[in-house]
């Protein structure tokens, strides 16, 4: 009697145990998950990656959106090369940063959709202190990092009348510009502040010149296929402003 009890609250058992399992797998299958491409690139506070962890200013932002909006949240950090075709091609449903003017030709016809702007940015020239307000005269050699184009010089620098010393990481960047080896470094102002006081424990040891020519714009979230989840990313920026303004000053971001 107490063999066929126990295997009865084994059958039991089982039972339960399918039924989790069922119910979870269809809750799971059921979830709206929503797939961003991303850029592989270290660009704290912004953004940047440790492993498949998506981190800094975007990551924090767009998990928030998910929560707020019920869905799941899935990153797809790729070479910046890549990405685009990614995006293009269908495979990510989402591209974050993103901007109208970036991706010209590859673009056209393609129907691409952008957000209202997420965060502004800034890209400029940070010089040591004693070089700030000099003038773009004063700017013989401008110190880049490998992949990024200084529109604002380009101009000047294929006439030859300003050189560029290309560095492969924005550390090499900061430590370069402290040293004299250039006249001024080309960066993202928030990342090179963040290199500055975090990274190298330099905090003023270069500013940004804002007498010289930048860039001031903002990065927008895009996509191709899924205009009512943009709409809803639209209404979180709008409605929920006071997180995302919190999630900004966290990052010390403008």
């Amino acid at each position: 009697m107490k063999q066929r009890e126990a295997g009865l609250m084994v059958s039991l058992l089982g039972i339960l145990c399918l039924i989790i399992f069922i119910f979870s797998n269809t809750a799971l299958a059921s979830e709206k998950v929503i797939v961003i491409g991303v850029e592989q690139l270290e660009y704290f506070p912004h953004y940047s990656h440790d492993g498949d962890q998506y981190k800094g200013f975007a990551g924090k932002l767009f998990k928030t959106f998910g929560k707020n909006k019920g869905y799941k949240i899935e990153f797809r950090i790729l070479p910046l090369k890549r990405l685009l075709g990614e995006f293009l091609n269908g495979n990510v449903g989402f591209k974050y940063p993103d901007h109208p003017y970036w991706g010209g030709d590859a673009k056209k016809g393609k129907g691409v959709l952008y957000s209202e702007p997420v965060v502004g940015y800034i890209d400029g020239v940070m010089v040591l202190p004693q070089n700030k307000g000099k003038g773009i005269n004063n700017l013989k050699k401008l110190g880049i990092v490998l992949g990024f184009t200084p529109w604002d010089y380009k101009k000047k620098i294929d006439a030859g009348q300003i050189k560029t010393d290309a560095t492969r990481t924005f550390t090499s960047l900061m430590k370069k510009g402290i040293s004299g080896r250039f006249d001024g470094a080309y960066v993202n102002v928030a990342v090179g502040r963040y290199q500055l006081s975090e990274v190298l424990k330099q905090k003023d040891a270069l500013v940004f010149d804002a007498d010289l020519p930048h860039t001031k714009d903002s990065y927008y979230f895009s996509t191709i296929k899924y205009p009512k989840i943009l709409a809803e990313f639209n209404d979180f920026l709008s409605s929920q402003k006071e997180t995302v303004n919190q999630i900004k000053a966290e990052f010390k971001i403008e």
